[in-house]
């Protein structure tokens, strides 16, 4: 595997040893200022937002995400390889939806990769595909879906919460 070979190239024994350096040297970069203030701004709306991963624990380390304020602010932190359930199976998407106390169909699924998207739509959860290399959409999609506006001034912000937000309407 490609990410294997760089990482016995840079003289690791592990990628996820490799990634894991690399994300406590330079944790902006594992960042998506676009996606933090989606994910802020559902929380300012009444939503519960939460990220569901396949191995950024065993990737980035518990440390990285603890020391994220982006991902201590989420309603839920899901890795699914803890639990030997990863996406796309659908126990990843029903734990996640039960963690937050909301009916799948009450969540908007956020991923980049269709067959998660798909997984997502098999539980009925409302999944959205994301362009790593134009999230914008994706992003625009999801603000109309939850009804919140966009708001501008996210420059100070960082996260990579692409995973997962979650939605339920604010009560009245």
């Amino acid at each position: 595997e490609y990410w294997d070979a760089v990482a016995t190239e840079q003289g690791y024994d592990d990628w996820r040893l490799m990634h894991r350096d690399v994300a406590a040297a330079a944790p902006e970069r594992f960042s998506d200022p676009e996606a933090v203030a989606l994910m802020r701004d559902a929380r300012d709306a009444g939503f519960k937002v939460a990220v569901l991963t396949n191995d950024g624990v065993g990737i980035a380390g518990k440390e990285f995400f603890d020391s994220r304020p982006e991902f201590r602010a989420l309603d839920a932190f899901v890795d699914a390889r803890e639990f030997d359930q990863p996406k796309p199976l659908s126990e990843s998407y029903v734990r996640t939806a039960r963690i937050l106390g909301v009916d799948p169909s009450e969540i908007v699924f956020l991923d980049n990769t269709p067959e998660c998207v798909d997984g997502a739509r098999d539980v009925g959860m409302t999944a959205v595909l994301v362009d790593p290399a134009d999230k914008r959409p994706a992003f625009d999609l999801t603000r109309q879906l939850l009804q919140i506006d966009t708001v501008h001034d996210h420059d100070h912000d960082h996260g990579d919460g692409h995973d997962l937000d979650h939605r339920r309407r604010p009560a009245s």
